[in-house]
């Protein structure tokens, strides 16, 4: 009985040690983590103190997908308003970014990627308040393409 219950005890440490400590996510067996410092939160979702957040959806593509779709969906909507689109080049192939800013006083940065008929959205937030406002129009932006670089290198060139 003593070794049976000091195996469950061994068992239960290594699934909560894995589930405390382990921050990267499968999904169509591609493994998805973070940079340093981020915890995830939730499904595919990891959250840096309050006020840095990535999230990330894969959704399978039945159709040609087309830049101008990234674009088309890159527009102003309830909340949030669209502050530019630019691109990103990563292992010296070109992403298309859009940056938004919310109602909550946030940049978003969105990049996507695709990978056998899998398109991942990327999604990544900053707040203004970790910066001084000096800073709004270049640490901000560093910082979300530096985050959108390193999900793209994990995704798609991992």
């Amino acid at each position: 009985m003593k070794k049976l219950t000091f195996n469950i005890f061994c068992i239960l440490q290594i699934i909560t040690t894995n589930l405390l400590f382990s921050q990267s996510q499968v999904v169509n067996g591609i493994e998805i983590s973070t940079p340093d410092g981020f915890k995830k939160v939730s499904d595919l979702t990891w959250k840096k103190g309050e006020g840095e957040i990535i999230q990330v959806s894969a959704t399978k593509l039945n159709y040609k997908f087309y830049d101008y779709m990234f674009w088309d969906n890159c527009k102003d909507t309830d909340n949030r308003q669209v502050i530019r689109g630019d691109d990103l080049t990563v292992n010296e192939v070109v992403h298309h970014v859009c940056y938004f800013l919310t109602e909550n006083a946030a940049l978003i940065a969105q990049v996507y990627v695709i990978i056998d008929s899998h398109y991942y959205n990327i999604n990544i937030g900053v707040d203004f308040t970790l910066f001084d406002e000096s800073e709004w129009k270049t640490k901000l932006f560093e910082r979300a393409d530096s985050y959108a670089k390193y999900m793209i290198r994990r995704i798609k060139y991992n």
